[in-house]
Parts: C-alpha cells; sequence; structure tokens
C-alpha cells in the first residue's frame, strides 16, 4: 500500500525499463549506468544494475503493473551508495515525468539518503512511498 491508499504504482514494466535507462543518463555521474535484461522470477522480475558496483533490482508486480521495487548493493562502499543514489533520482523521475525534473528529483533523493543514516527513511513521493535503508542498502518503492 502506498502513502495514500493506492494499491499499486503508477508504473508499469516498459515504463520502469525505458524510465530508468532514460532518466539516468540526465545525471553526468550515472550515464554510464545499465541495466540488464529482466528475468521473470515467481511475481515479478529480477534485474541487475552494473555501474560502479551491482545492484539487485527485484520488482514485484501484479500483471504488467508494479507494486513494489527492492534495490539492494552487496556492500557499502561509496560506489554501491552513488549508484544506488543515481537509481533512486532515475525511479523518481521515472514514476512522475511530467511533475518532477531532474533537479527535483536530485533534491529529493538527496533529502531521503541523508535522513536514513541511522534508521530507514520514509518520504512520501506524490502517491508512492520511497524507503531508503543504509544497514543493509536498500531502496524499496511502493
Amino acid at each position: 500500500m502506498t502513502a495514500f491508499g493506492a494499491q499499486a504504482m503508477e508504473l508499469t514494466k516498459a515504463q520502469f525499463e525505458n524510465g530508468l535507462q532514460t532518466y539516468i543518463k540526465e545525471v553526468p555521474q550515472c550515464a554510464a549506468g545499465k541495466l540488464a535484461a529482466g528475468v521473470a522470477v515467481s511475481g515479478g522480475w529480477y534485474y541487475q544494475w552494473k555501474n560502479r558496483s551491482e545492484l539487485d533490482v527485484r520488482i514485484s508486480a501484479e500483471g504488467n503493473r508494479i507494486q513494489r521495487i527492492e534495490i539492494t548493493a552487496a556492500g557499502r562502499d561509496n560506489n554501491a551508495l552513488q549508484d544506488i543514489m543515481c537509481a533512486t533520482i532515475a525511479l523518481m523521475r521515472a514514476t512522475q515525468p511530467e511533475y518532477v525534473t531532474t533537479s527535483d528529483a536530485v533534491r529529493d533523493a538527496k533529502h531521503l539518503w541523508e535522513n536514513a543514516g541511522s534508521k530507514p527513511f520514509i518520504k512520501a513521493f506524490f502517491f508512492d512511498t520511497f524507503v531508503a535503508q543504509m544497514a543493509p542498502l536498500l531502496l524499496t518503492v511502493k
């Protein structure tokens, strides 16, 4: 359930894939990131994000409508932190491309991760909820 009670995100598999690949290029430090082809798993898809580190991306879905996105990093070094920040920015743009500029997404992602230092931080973002956690390094969007 999202911050406003909706059952599913307003994001399809195609919008996720296209959005992540498109919006990641808007930030020069993130532009080299690549999303590997998704693999269907029970109840959704699994992807791997590769740039300076490798991130695991798990998507839960009902039909073609995404319910939840979880992005995890194996470590918590600067490369993993930078990559998960890039993924956060791209997802914020992908979920609200008409209302969120790149600078808005950078500002909101920075706020999210700065506040996740000691405990998970929850941020309502339009009709979705972003949850950032430092240990383990995890971003959840629902």
